[in-house]
C-alpha cells in the first residue's frame, strides 16, 4: 500500500477544478475525506484540508486578497511571484526555476 508522509500537499479534482490539499491527521474544520487510488489500483481514505483552487500555471490565490500572483524574473535571472494588491505585498523570494518558485508560494497556504 503507497504510504504518504502527513502534510504532503495532493492535487485532486473538484467541481471539475484543481484544488490543492494538504494530508491532516484528523477531521477538523475544512477538511474533507478524500479517497487516493494509487498507481496499483489500492483505495484508501486520508482526511485532507483544502487550500485553495490552483489557476492554470499550478498556482494557488493570494491569502490576502484572492487574485492570483504575478511571476517575473529579477535583475539576477531569478524567478519570482508576487502579489502587489492595494493593501499589501507579499512575496516568496527569488528562485532559480519557475517551479521552485511555484512551490515556495503554495507551501505558504
Amino acid at each position: 500500500m503507497e504510504k504518504r508522509k502527513l502534510g504532503e500537499q495532493l492535487v485532486i479534482t473538484v467541481d471539475k477544478k484543481k484544488h490543492l490539499m494538504k494530508e491532516v491527521e484528523g477531521w477538523e474544520n475544512h477538511i474533507r475525506e478524500v479517497c487516493i487510488v494509487n498507481e496499483s489500483g489500492e483505495v484508501r481514505m486520508v482526511f485532507a484540508k483544502d487550500l485553495g483552487i490552483l489557476n492554470e500555471g499550478g498556482l494557488l490565490p493570494c491569502p490576502f486578497c484572492g487574485r492570483y500572483p504575478e511571476h517575473r524574473i529579477d535583475e539576477f535571472g531569478g524567478h519570482q511571484l508576487f502579489c502587489d494588491g492595494e493593501s499589501h505585498y507579499c512575496s516568496v523570494g527569488s528562485f532559480k526555476t519557475e517551479q521552485e518558485a511555484i512551490d515556495e508560494w503554495n507551501k505558504r497556504a
